[in-house]
């Protein structure tokens, strides 16, 4: 799988609790611990579906995206000929989701639009991720949570990306799409076994 979107998808592959495993064998995704006299960090690596997981839904991060997500004065066709196009043309029509929709979007979230539609196809649920389930067992618990970014601080990452490498990931994942469909279920499986070689050669 192609740098790019691969890059896009562990931002935003929903890693469903056994969607394309076996329901009867438990998951034993790998766990790192990093530790010196007085701490201990885990880490411990999912696979998401959202921006943001935890705030993607509120209204400021909706305004956000449509904010910075969005150029209305520069049809996202236009930036694109010849192979380019037609590749991200088959890509827009396989999604689903109505063209008209992408005209307006900044390549960028076009990109990551067709890779989550791809996931959704699937049968991946971001409402069955590994990451809900922690929060929810977290917040059981009375322990406190805080992110290393914020859902602004990612969107910002994509949206400051230079025109030319927003293109060119778009671009990537339109060519990508069908061996990306091919490839999920391996890359959720190399997960659930905690494979890590597996999934960095993915």
């Amino acid at each position: 799988m192609k740098r790019f979107l691969a890059a896009a998808l562990l931002v935003l592959v929903g890693a469903p609790q056994a969607a394309h495993a076996d329901a009867a064998a438990p998951a034993r995704p790998a766990l790192w611990s990093v530790s010196d006299p007085d701490t201990t960090i885990y880490l411990f690596g999912t696979l998401r579906s959202e921006i943001a997981s935890l705030e993607a839904e509120t209204p400021a991060i909706q305004a956000l995206v449509m904010t910075r997500g969005m150029a209305p004065d520069r049809p996202l066709l236009a930036r694109f000929a010849g192979e380019d196009r037609a590749m991200i043309e088959t890509a827009i029509s396989a999604s689903g989701l109505p063209g008209e929709a992408f005209q307006t979007m900044q390549p960028w979230l076009a990109s990551l639009t067709l890779a989550t539609t791809m996931l959704a196809a699937l049968g991946l649920d971001p409402a069955e991720g590994v990451d809900k389930a922690l929060q929810e067992r977290a917040a059981a618990a009375g322990k406190a949570k805080e992110g290393f970014e914020t859902g602004a601080e990612q969107i910002g990452f994509f949206a400051d990306l230079p025109d030319a490498v927003q293109e060119a990931m778009l671009v990537s994942t339109a060519r990508d799409m069908s061996e990306a469909r091919d490839e999920m279920p391996s890359m959720v499986e190399a997960w659930t076994r905690g494979d890590a070689d597996r999934l960095g050669a993915l």
